[in-house]
């Protein structure tokens, strides 16, 4: 029952055709003719015919001559072989009159026909639009290409940040896809490649590039995408991506419909993830956002142009580019305030100088007050010299060689040696940065702490109550690493008023010193060990010791451990070694004692004792010290 000829639009799809009041298939076979009448000026022209996609096998012959083939035209699916690429097809025209006849099946995909535009014209012409295509499609794949390419570098030296990689893997998806949508200019290129794979290709690297987008995000901001979120957006890309692995184009290529909602609400999901970022006022989040909207409307005109509601060209390589752009200006601002913040710590450095230097002048001048045989007082003049040489030096090589650093890498890209490497320099600088940060945070309170700067707010409290609250508090962060957590009392605890004295203190500090004892024990303890915390009480005070099952220090290294930036043997690497001595600090200024007992091979034991308070008031009054 072969259908009467009829006449139809061009472009369209078979299944948009009702010929004697039935609607046609996309599955089968037709032949279109057409009779074009030239002028007597354009029938001595040199003229071509552009020929686009075709779903999805064609033969073509002008004025009865065969003039191109795509594919092998088929009855049925065994006798047909497609393929898809678009071509030049010159016209040697003989009058002023051209007769097109097109035959064209499809028995492999959802669309069947020329939906398409075809375009003649002058061959010049034609070929320059085909070249600025190809030409524009290459600059973008390139472009994608190189910039993958160099997230790709950037992650391998910092494995550990997955953002780079995540980035990479999205600018290879779709400059892979820029090359077999539209004219699919990789069929060109190579032949051999098989038209199911390319179609395959197609839809993979577009559901690729959005899960690809997805962990990105994920990786910039991962509070305001949660893991569940993420796991959930990156499965449903997984799924359609394992279904168009196994199904042949046929089945899949009806599923076309569920891939754009797949992209449309991902890209949904996300932009409402920047859009939470922002009011969160998340650095860069503003950048991302822009750049994604642009990406949002390229794949919108993609999706609506695939389903033939509107005519365009394929905008997402641009869209991608734009993103690409944004990424851009977010770094370049990412190193801006890097160097804003390398100028204010150089301020704040010089200002903890000043204030060091104050600190032990007022220590010494105190010294000297209070010494009243002069024999004493030089000596302990000597031993303050002393430690301030010591500390000064330290300070010199611990905050030297970092600036050195950051000096030289000043300089380079000053220089423009950096150009390739920039992103890696900064990063270097970077850590720099955030090391001689934390140092100065600490040298500053540290050096307040010794001038008496900073005000102590007392009042009466249950010590060992107050520590088995901070032992409550705390246990999750220890027991989540794999290492047992142990809260202990001696013999006195059946009697609670004898085992759980007053004592007088600024509850912040002594949490403060409590919690570097304790994470100093967790940092050397290995996986599966154990922490003991005790405490002893008797009449005159109560003793709190934070035992771990470590390395253990060396008997000669004992005396120095409450030591400004002193690292032993076994601890070179477990920070600038200030820690403890603003422990120290805080314990003195409670009247209290701090040490530590230790082995090699038999872990170690911090403790800070605390006398007892007998209130003349009520318990909770408070004081300023």
């Amino acid at each position: 029952d072969v259908p009467k000829p009829a006449l139809v639009d061009v472009p369209g799809i078979w299944s948009d055709y009702r010929i004697n009041g039935r609607r046609l298939s996309n599955q089968g076979y037709a032949t279109y003719r057409i009779v074009i009448h030239l002028s007597e000026t354009d029938a001595h022209r040199a003229l071509s015919l552009y020929m686009p996609s075709v779903a999805t096998a064609y033969r073509l012959w002008i004025n009865g001559k065969e003039a191109a083939v795509n594919g092998v035209v088929g009855e049925n699916k065994e006798r047909m072989i497609p393929r898809n690429v678009a071509q030049i097809v010159p016209i040697r025209a003989s009058g002023t009159t051209l007769e097109l006849v097109l035959q064209v099946s499809n028995f492999v995909q959802r669309k069947g026909g020329l939906w398409q535009n075809i375009q003649l014209g002058e061959s010049d012409q034609i070929a320059h639009d085909r070249e600025l295509r190809l030409t524009t499609t290459l600059v973008f794949f390139t472009g994608l290409f190189v910039m993958g390419l160099y997230h790709l570098f950037l992650f391998l030296p910092r494995r550990s940040d997955r953002g780079p990689l995540y980035f990479a893997c999205l600018c290879f998806s779709v400059g892979i896809r820029a090359l077999f949508v539209g004219d699919t200019y990789a069929v060109h290129f190579f032949p051999a490649i098989p038209w199911d794979l390319a179609t395959k290709t197609e839809y993979i690297s577009a559901n690729s590039a959005a899960f690809f987008l997805i962990a990105f995000i994920h990786s910039q901001f991962p509070r305001e995408l949660p893991r569940l979120l993420r796991n959930l957006l990156l499965s449903g890309e997984g799924v359609f991506i394992g279904f168009v692995v196994v199904f042949p184009a046929i089945v899949y290529t009806k599923a076309m419909i569920v891939q754009e909602l797949l992209l449309i609400s991902d890209l949904s999901v996300v932009m409402a993830v920047l859009a939470l970022a922002i009011v969160r006022k998340r650095e860069g989040a503003l950048i991302h956002l822009c750049g994604l909207v642009i990406i949002f409307f390229a794949v919108l005109n993609d999706i609506l142009m695939y389903e033939r509601l509107i005519r365009s060209v394929d905008l997402s390589p641009l869209g991608m580019f734009a993103y690409l752009f944004a990424q851009s200006v977010n770094i370049s601002l990412k190193f801006s305030r890097s160097f804003v913040r390398i100028e204010s710590l150089s301020a704040e450095l010089r200002r903890v100088n000043l204030t060091l230097e104050d600190s032990i002048r007022e220590r010494t001048e105190e010294l000297v007050q209070a010494n009243a045989n002069l024999n004493e007082a030089n000596a302990r003049l000597k031993q303050i010299e002393e430690s301030r040489r010591r500390l000064l030096a330290n300070i010199t090589h611990d905050m030297g060689n970092p600036l050195a650093s950051l000096r030289g890498y000043l300089q380079v890209i000053e220089d423009g040696l950096a150009r390739q490497d920039s992103a890696k320099y900064f990063q270097v600088m970077r850590d720099k940065v955030e090391y001689l940060d934390h140092m100065i945070q600490d040298l500053f309170e540290l050096a307040r702490l010794e001038s008496r700067q900073i005000q102590f707010h007392c009042e009466s409290v249950r010590l060992v109550t107050f520590i088995r609250q901070l032992c409550n508090k705390y246990e999750l962060d220890l027991t989540a690493k794999g290492i047992g957590f142990i809260f202990a009392l001696n013999e006195l605890e059946a009697a609670a008023a004898m085992s759980d004295p007053l004592v007088r203190i600024d509850p912040k500090r002594i949490e403060q010193v409590f919690v570097n004892l304790l994470y100093n024990a967790a940092k050397f303890t290995p996986a599966e060990g154990t922490i003991t915390v005790q405490c002893e009480a008797d009449d005159a005070g109560v003793t709190v010791s934070v035992r771990d099952t470590g390395p253990g220090i060396a008997e000669s290294e004992l005396p120095h451990v409450f030591e400004r930036f002193y690292r032993g043997e076994l601890h070179a690497e477990a920070g600038e070694g200030l820690g403890l001595a603003i422990a120290k600090e805080i314990i003195e200024r409670h009247d209290g004692k701090i040490g530590v007992e230790s082995a090699v091979g038999a872990g170690s034991t911090f403790y800070f004792r605390l006398p007892v308070h007998h209130p003349e008031g009520e318990i909770g009054a408070k004081r300023t010290v």
